[in-house]
């Protein structure tokens, strides 16, 4: 049985969370305007590079399509690594709590299909999985989830290091003709959420 960590999905409407401290902040529109991403590369089985397209957006998200991140009966789970280049302003670090996927679905009776992500930052603890379940669904879907502010893993402060985001995908059973695809990702600067960082 799967065990996550708690989600928001997009779908229903977000509670409102209390952030512990002043130093936890909402990502503002001037910082997230300071902020772009890009890919660093990628990995796993689920996306070998030449099977990613970086597309940068005019509001500054970036938008990773993927050929290969799929899972289908006889191949169960796929697992994807982007590696994100994030460009902010100084003084500050950061988290990414939101995550957007793209895809198609054909999921029959009585299996669900799993999409999980997880992010860390090279060489540091990353923050728990959290995910969203399709039931019984035929036809393209547009979701997003949230991780928990609380369980959020932060650029350390003053390091230039990669943001890791580790897409897993999985069907509960081995069924014939069911199956999932991803067709994107997508990442955004106003996702972020920010803490200052200490003067020195």
């Amino acid at each position: 049985m799967w065990k996550y960590a708690p989600v928001v999905v997009s779908v229903a409407t977000l509670a409102a969370a209390t952030l512990a401290g002043s130093a936890v902040m909402a990502a503002e529109p001037r910082r997230a305007a300071e902020t772009t991403f890009s890919l660093d590369g990628s990995g796993g089985p689920g996306c070998p590079r030449p099977t990613v397209e970086a597309q940068p957006e005019s509001d500054g998200s970036l938008t990773l399509r993927t050929s290969k991140l799929r899972v289908s009966a006889g191949n169960t789970m796929a697992i994807c690594t982007l590696r994100i280049k994030v460009d902010g302003p100084k003084g500050w670090s950061f988290a990414l709590p939101t995550y957007r996927y793209r895809g198609t679905a054909h999921l029959y009776k009585d299996l669900t299909a799993r999409v999980n992500t997880s992010v860390f930052f090279t060489g540091e603890t990353g923050q728990p999985t959290t995910g969203f379940g399709l039931l019984e669904m035929r036809g393209s879907f547009d979701m997003s989830h949230s991780a928990a502010r609380e369980t959020l893993a932060y650029l350390p402060c003053g390091a230039d290091v990669t943001m890791n985001v580790t897409t897993t995908l999985a069907l509960s059973a081995n069924t014939t003709p069911s199956k999932l695809d991803i067709d994107s990702v997508r990442l955004s600067p106003d996702d972020l959420v920010w803490r200052e960082c200490p003067s020195r």
